[in-house]
């Protein structure tokens, strides 16, 4: 494992590691060691394209998702709150309605995550990071796609209803 660190271990036996040299994360499963990865974000002083040289990993769940931290080192808002899933990873500033990504931003209206330190087995992210103009702990909930709705109590009554006539003229027709 070289200069890796274990960070955490799940449930599963995954454990988060940290390379102590060089700062990047990744996690060790079953013998083998996989890379978190880097961010990409486009920023004039790198001419196009510029890569998270550290991607900090702070904690696993049981799914093997992680979220951490990347720090850009071309400009001055450099740390971001990442989510590592199904084998790729993800600014968090991108995934988050209302989040603002890139190096502009307005710390004083805009809402920008700077790092996330846990999830849970739900996907809850507790994160750190700006919020017009305040630092300050933030939940993240997961969206796992549209609203259904749910009935009122009068609709279960009238569904209820609906399937005792139902059963009921079945019954008549037995007969």
């Amino acid at each position: 494992l070289g200069q890796a660190e274990p960070k955490r271990i799940n449930d599963s036996g995954q454990v988060l590691l940290l390379d102590s040299l060089y700062g990047h994360g990744s996690i060790y499963s079953g013998g083998t060691i996989t890379y978190l990865g880097a961010l990409y974000t486009y920023d004039e002083s790198c001419d196009w394209l510029c890569t998270s040289p550290v991607s900090t990993g702070l904690d696993i769940n049981n799914s093997g998702q992680v979220v951490g931290t990347a720090t850009y080192s071309t400009y001055s808002e450099s740390r971001v709150g990442f989510l590592y899933t199904d084998g790729s990873i993800f600014d968090l500033n991108h995934l988050v309605e209302g989040a603002s990504p890139g190096e502009t931003w307005d710390w004083s209206t805009d809402l920008r995550i700077e790092a996330a330190w846990a999830i849970n087995d739900s996907g809850q992210i507790a994160a750190t990071g700006y919020l017009n103009g305040y630092y300050g702990i933030i939940r993240l909930d997961p969206i796992s796609g549209p609203a259904v709705p749910v009935p009122e109590p009068e609709g279960y009554a009238m569904m209820l209803a609906g399937l005792v006539v139902i059963a009921w003229s079945k019954k008549i027709r037995r007969h």
